[in-house]
């Protein structure tokens, strides 16, 4: 009887520790920013990864986009970095890149064989950093054309194409358009505008005049001592911008726009026939304007070229991560077919995966066809450049200093060419004092 005892006994211990051997499991971090919808969407995300890694498990950390740089930071100077992060605060791609607390996931997606080519072409070079990857896209957007289509057929105008090979879709058309949209009373009250751009950050305006606000090797090292905003080009790009307010009244002043907001934005209202920005829109006008009137999309209308805004968010590692090996295997997966399927149920965007087009036309409820979808979404990706908040260093403090300056351009009180020669010293500056810092 003893005998059985100890044989009893020692079976169970034998299970205890295979059984806790079989559920061991490692834990790794993930920050990410107060969102509703994506909240719920990670959350999915989070338990599809860890039914199928039961080994491994995610716990998330949720602060506010305000809240998102100063804790990563802390996070990081106290030695306890994020395992997973994304530039969705204030922060950019550049500004962890030339940190270096992004871990080079090259060496990665080389052992595990991922085919980059199966994301589009212009996200990879999004992500690209002095020749590694320092991340994968999670996903993202280009620059559209939005258009009210019940307002196109009252004024009896036809859609804009959604081929950006089309030069007939010229900034000059679209003024032509927006002026047979625009409403005014016999009091000389607006009541709809023919269009608002509302292409962010402010210096995708020169690259439909083929211009830039910077120089090319600043998209690649996030630094540079010198900007470009003097070139004839980019002066005009900002003036044609805000002569749609000033000299052809067919947008919006500030003060007229803020009577929108109630609305969701001026688009959304329904009282302006078209509007340029990201395509992260397309859910969020989607939901707003439902059975309220029909849009569609089109290309940017073109300067002397056409490109837009691409925006490539990244899953990135910290380099200090106690658990990479873990972290890059969530990566692998949130990336994958089956982990952007879920993710996507929730994020802004969409997914940035080529064989993934299903998430853009999920996303959009309206009456734009699978065709011109397909046209006018590829075209935007095909014909942009990564955002230049993702690529230079430290673009809080661009925009916070350019967009002083260009608010007299704004507000009608100076020209593109006054804002500009006061702009272009202090930019200059900031951007020497950046590059002496970050250089070191």
């Amino acid at each position: 009887m003893k005998k059985v005892f100890i044989i009893t006994g020692l079976t169970l211990l034998l299970m205890s520790v295979v059984s806790g051997s079989m559920f061991a499991t490692t834990k790794i971090t993930l920050l990410w920013r107060t969102n509703p919808y994506e909240n719920k969407a990670i959350n999915e995300l989070v338990k599809a990864f860890e039914k199928k890694n039961p080994d491994i498990k995610v716990e998330q950390i949720i602060v506010s986009w305000n809240e998102y740089e100063p804790k990563l930071s802390t996070m990081f100077a106290s030695g306890n970095p994020p395992d997973i992060f994304s530039s969705v605060g204030a922060g950019g791609y550049a500004d962890y890149a030339i940190r270096g607390i992004a871990l080079d996931q090259s060496p990665y997606i080389k052992n595990d064989r991922i085919d980059l080519s199966i994301f589009y072409p212009q996200a990879i070079k999004g992500l690209e950093w002095q020749g590694k990857i320092l991340a994968l896209p999670l996903g993202g957007g280009p620059s559209l054309m939005y258009y009210n289509v019940n307002l196109f057929n009252e004024a009896g105008l036809p859609g804009i194409p959604t081929d950006w090979n089309d030069k007939t879709w010229t900034w000059d058309k679209m003024v032509e358009y927006a002026k047979k949209l625009t409403k005014k009373e016999s009091s000389g009250k607006i009541t709809q505008f023919g269009v608002v751009m509302d292409l962010w950050p402010k210096d995708a305006y020169a690259w439909l005049w083929g211009a830039s606000w910077f120089p090319e090797e600043a998209y690649e090292t996030g630094l540079c001592e010198n900007s470009l905003v003097d070139d004839p080009n980019v002066i005009k790009s900002l003036q044609e911008f805000a002569d749609l307010t000033w000299k052809h009244h067919v947008s919006p002043t500030p003060a007229e726009s803020q009577m929108f907001q109630q609305f969701g934005g001026p688009f959304p209202s329904g009282k302006v026939a078209m509007g340029a920005t990201g395509a992260w829109f397309f859910e969020n006008w989607s939901n707003m304007v439902k059975n309220r009137f029909e849009w569609s999309v089109g290309a940017l209308p073109m300067g002397t070229q056409r490109k837009g805004v691409l925006f490539t968010d990244p899953w990135m590692i910290a380099k200090t991560s106690k658990h990479p090996k873990e972290a890059w295997e969530f990566v692998k997966f949130a990336v994958s077919k089956e982990g952007q399927e879920v993710f996507m149920k929730g994020y802004v965007a969409f997914s940035l995966r080529r064989d993934m087009f299903s998430t853009v036309e999920s996303k959009v409820q309206s009456s734009v066809s699978k065709q011109a979808l397909r046209e006018a979404v590829l075209g935007a990706i095909e014909h942009s450049q990564e955002s230049s908040n993702h690529r230079l260093v430290n673009w809080a403090e661009i925009e916070n200093l350019t967009n002083a300056e260009l608010d007299r351009l704004l507000l009608g009180k100076a020209s593109a060419k006054e804002v500009i020669s006061t702009l272009k010293p202090k930019l200059d500056k900031l951007l020497q004092e950046l590059s002496k810092k970050y250089s070191k």
